[in-house]
């Protein structure tokens, strides 16, 4: 899943991820530490995760970057305060200044601190326990639990009561201090996504088709209809505020409160939300809501919203996947900087002669057509969309892009849409990177 949030305060993670799928990583390399800045940062520092582009952290002192380019799996925090990151290479903590070298001992792509320090990590095959300087690994097979989808990780809360809970991609587990076993599902909710615990213990359970809360030993579901979900009806990520309302990261429907009775949804045709693909959440201790989407993280203070994306800011990425605050948060926000543009260029060539009058669309996510003749207007969704024409030489230019990550799809004169695919087994569009002040080029070559 995406991997996914951990923030201070009544409730932790309902994470990345959801977090992400639990890969195992055949050894944890070490590797010189990222750079470090020349004076610790402050507290009340706001960590962003990228997935596959790294950490961007915001604190007093502006915006900093670790990990550039490489895969980050989860954030979290000890009781002490120290952020500890499971990225591609291993397990290390943050002092403030720098990432310790990884762990090579660690393989985890999710993690979860309990009350009394301990670290819990979730495997691909298992989970281990890290008390002080000991790792204790589970083997599920002993406690009877032998499926393999069920020993994947995809997310973990620890309750008031110390049970550790685990969304898989077979079933929910909960462990009680002496054994892991099975806990019966919300009927015919089995696979469980994101989760987190509430302010008054109860733990929380997002699932295909809606979400469900168990207090006690009962459980109470409300449906994709209930919530007002749209397209894949699913729930991302899950925190809550000092008010007791909850807060849900939703793609394709956008942000969703419940106050206890009513479901409410934040949308773009209804807010100043980027992008209605909202993958993490986090509250602050202002009481600002913080959503991160692909297009960016939009901050909403009750009445207003501003969002920071890789243009207007220091986020490596305007894909947000996991959003984590430290110590209640900051207490300002920072300015948005001045746009950073570039460009996109290239040419469109049929059977080897020059397309005129093509129409060269630049957005951010393309529907994946591959030149079967797209039905609608655009295939184009997202927030950002620019176009242009290509001329006598089947050449294009589109000018003043916000740097950033994009694809590319093209209507030809005839109305059929073709879109620039990525190699590799399974068909994506191929995403490209716009920086700044220079020209990405892009061309569609089609044979027949």
């Amino acid at each position: 899943m995406s991997m996914y949030l951990t923030v201070e305060g009544a409730m932790r993670r309902g994470s990345v991820t959801l977090l992400l799928i639990v890969v195992v990583i055949s050894a944890c390399a070490s590797e010189a530490p990222p750079e470090a800045s020349s004076e610790p940062l402050p507290p009340g520092r706001v960590w962003f995760n990228s997935s596959w582009n790294g950490l961007t952290v915001l604190s007093s002192m502006g915006w900093r970057t670790f990990y550039e380019g490489a895969m980050v799996f989860d954030l979290d925090v000890d009781p002490q305060g120290q952020l500890w990151a499971a990225h591609f290479d291993g397990l290390a903590h943050f002092d403030g200044r720098v990432f310790a070298p990884p762990d090579e001992s660690c393989r985890a792509t999710v993690l979860e601190f309990d009350e009394q320090g301990r670290l819990w990590a979730g495997l691909g095959s298992g989970a281990k326990l890290l008390d002080g300087t000991q790792w204790t690994s589970f083997d599920f097979q002993d406690y009877g639990i032998d499926d393999f989808s069920t020993t994947r990780f995809r997310d973990v809360a620890i309750d008031g009561q110390g049970r550790v809970w685990a969304a898989t991609w077979g079933d929910l587990l909960v462990f009680d201090g002496q054994d892991w076993a099975i806990h019966p599902a919300p009927a015919g909710r089995e696979t469980v996504g994101a989760l987190a615990i509430d302010d008054q213990g109860r733990l929380w359970a997002a699932h295909v088709g809606g979400v469900s809360l168990l207090d006690g030993s009962s459980w109470t579901t409300w449906t994709a209809e209930d919530m007002g979900l749209r397209g894949i009806s699913s729930v991302e990520d899950i925190t809550c505020d000092d008010r007791g309302r909850i807060w849900m990261a939703a793609p394709a429907t956008g942000l969703l409160v419940f106050d206890g009775h009513t479901w409410t949804v934040y949308d773009t045709s209804n807010s100043g939300l980027v992008d209605n693909m909202i993958r993490a959440v986090a509250v602050d201790s202002q009481g600002r809501v913080w959503a991160g989407t692909r297009s960016g993280v939009s901050v909403f203070d009750g009445v207003n919203w501003t969002t920071y994306n890789q243009s207007n800011s220091g986020l490596v990425s305007s894909d947000v996947t996991q959003i984590l605050i430290e110590s209640g948060g900051m207490t300002n926000l920072p300015e948005l900087e001045n746009v950073r543009v570039g460009e996109m260029a290239g040419s469109v060539m049929r059977a080897g002669e020059p397309v005129v009058g093509a129409r060269v669309l630049l957005c951010t996510s393309v529907l994946g057509t591959v030149g079967l003749g797209f039905g609608g207007d655009t295939p184009c969704s997202g927030p950002f969309q620019s176009e242009a024409v290509t001329d006598e030489g089947g050449q294009y230019a589109i000018t003043d892009v916000p740097i950033g990550e994009y694809q590319l799809t093209v209507q030809m004169p005839d109305g059929k849409w073709f879109t620039i695919m990525a190699g590799g087994a399974a068909p994506v569009p191929k995403t490209y990177v716009v920086k700044e002040g220079a020209t990405t080029h892009a061309g569609l070559s089609i044979a027949e």
